[in-house]
Order: structure tokens, then sequence, then C-alpha cells
């Protein structure tokens, strides 16, 4: 059991650890990205791009972090395409 505990405990360490990773590396490119467009060097669709992988490094990090836990499945209502 203790060795089961031991390696549980280095994997959420490895975790939060990766997680801050991912949390810093977006915060860089958000910072450096920002920076670039207010000095008009990059345009605006490369700005948006710049945020879509931001926000998946985020969405990222906290699925790292958190955990991918699942929703049981529902049944969608008849008729309707969308939840």
């Amino acid at each position: 059991m203790f060795t089961i505990r031991l390696t549980k405990s280095a994997f959420e360490k490895g975790r939060r650890w990766g997680a801050l990773g991912l949390y810093r590396l977006a915060s860089c490119l958000l910072r450096w990205s920002a920076n670039l467009f207010r000095r008009r060097t990059i345009s605006r669709g490369e700005l948006r791009v710049v945020l879509s992988i931001v926000t998946f490094l985020e969405r990222s990090a906290a699925l790292l972090l958190l955990g991918g836990r699942r929703r049981p499945h529902q049944p969608r209502p008849e008729g309707r395409n969308r939840p």
C-alpha cells in the first residue's frame, strides 16, 4: 500500500507542476502577443490564432489539474439537435 500512495503522490505532483507550466506558458504567450499587437507587429488574425492557442493551453492545464471527469450519459430529447 505504501508504494501505491507514493506513486500516486508522485503523479499528483507531476500533474500539478505540468498544469502550472501550461498556465505559465499561456500567460507568457498572452502577454507577448498583446505587446506585439499594441506595437502593430502582428495582425488581428494572428492575434486570434494566439488567443485560441492560449485557450487550448488553459483548458489543457485545467484538465490536467482537475482530471477528466465525464458526466453520465444523458439522452437527448426528441426533435432537438443540441441539449
